[in-house]
């Protein structure tokens, strides 16, 4: 509750400093290479084996974004996103999950072409599958992640940009219970992705 309340704070401050300074507006589409990272727990709460990473997973991105400029180097970018994660390969069964995503991104332009970008990604899990079965229900419901990245423009309304995301919350957890219906241990997968997007500003300043 407190991360939606937050993301609509950024969204309303972004909205009333349009009437000062010029909004870009535009459309954001890309891959992306997945993986979770594992990390078990034993009844008692503390790590009983050493963490590890699951296959890779391609996935994809789309949706669009608002460019708000504060200082003369220095902008606000939220983005609203249709974002599919996962993980598995070989012997592991494919994870797959969609999320609508809202990263809030500060941007900083170093040169009239490249800029650098950071913030949080508030998200919100619409589907989950584990080999093809529904599996919602071990899933964490709005998982919070870091994302750094740097971009491009390459035409005039056009930017490609590349981005590391950090998952900060467990996307998955797996619990698994003794004879006695106490909980055993606890996997718990952390989700860790890079992207590759293309964004397309309909204004005529930097997108």
């Amino acid at each position: 509750m407190k991360k939606s309340i937050f993301v609509l704070f950024l969204f309303s401050f972004s909205l009333s400093v349009s009437g000062f300074a010029q909004l870009s507006v535009g459309l954001k589409a890309g891959l992306g290479t997945n993986f979770m990272t594992k990390q078990s727990f034993n009844r008692t709460g503390l790590p009983y084996a050493p963490s590890f990473s699951r296959g890779e997973f391609i996935g994809f991105h789309v949706g669009g974004f608002v460019k708000v400029p504060i200082f003369k180097k220095l902008s606000l970018q939220p983005e609203i996103l249709l974002t599919q994660r996962g993980t598995g390969s070989g012997q592991y069964e494919i994870v797959r999950a969609f999320y609508i995503e809202m990263p809030v991104l500060l941007k900083f332009q170093l040169t009239n072409r490249l800029s650098i970008e950071a913030g949080p990604v508030f998200s919100r899990l619409k589907s989950a599958t584990i080999g093809g079965s529904d599996s919602f229900d071990f899933f964490e419901s709005s998982p919070m992640l870091l994302q750094f990245g740097v971009g491009y423009q390459i035409a005039k309304n056009i930017t490609l940009s590349g981005s590391y995301s950090y998952g900060l919350d467990y996307s998955l957890q797996m619990t698994f219970y003794d004879v006695d219906n106490s909980i055993l241990a606890q996997d718990k997968y952390y989700t860790r992705g890079l992207q590759i997007s293309a964004r397309y500003s309909f204004s005529r300043h930097k997108s």
